[in-house]
């Protein structure tokens, strides 16, 4: 039985999440899969950026800048880089809509078999926040 994610709020948080897995990623399926997800394109110059839109209209907008000026910053939208060893995911949770996708790739990601999931600082995210110590019986803290 594989490990509860790690929350997702805290994973929202992040600016950035960091996913790793033995064997590492299958570059193919997760286009798929991201695909399926929102509205999504990769980018020209450097296909391994995945700019992940809302909707159909911002993703034509955020396209057609990226062709005007491929080296220009990318859109504030979910982004994702992917190589077959490490996912670098981008997270937006500003507005509903944002959140709702950024929670999509995710549930995708942590589903994965073996998958682990770390902070922009490289510390990893465990399942479950760590145990707070406890006092010994029969004390009160701050007595």
């Amino acid at each position: 039985m594989a490990d509860a994610p790690p929350p997702l709020d805290r994973l929202l948080a992040q600016e950035r999440l960091f996913f790793t897995r033995p064997g590492g990623f299958d570059l193919d399926a997760l286009a798929a899969a991201i695909a399926g997800l929102g509205f999504s394109f990769r980018a020209e110059t450097d296909p391994a950026w995945v700019v992940i839109a809302v909707d159909a209209a911002s993703r034509d907008q955020f396209q057609a800048r990226r062709r005007e000026t491929p080296p220009g910053p990318f859109p504030y939208s979910p982004l994702l880089h992917a190589t077959a060893e490490r996912i670098e995911f981008r997270p937006k949770a500003g507005a509903e809509d944002e959140r709702d996708i950024s929670a999509a790739v995710i549930a995708y990601l942590t589903a994965l078999e073996g998958c682990t999931v770390a902070d922009e600082s490289g510390a990893p995210i465990p399942a479950t926040p760590p145990a707070r110590a406890k006092p010994a019986r029969g004390t009160r803290p701050g007595v």
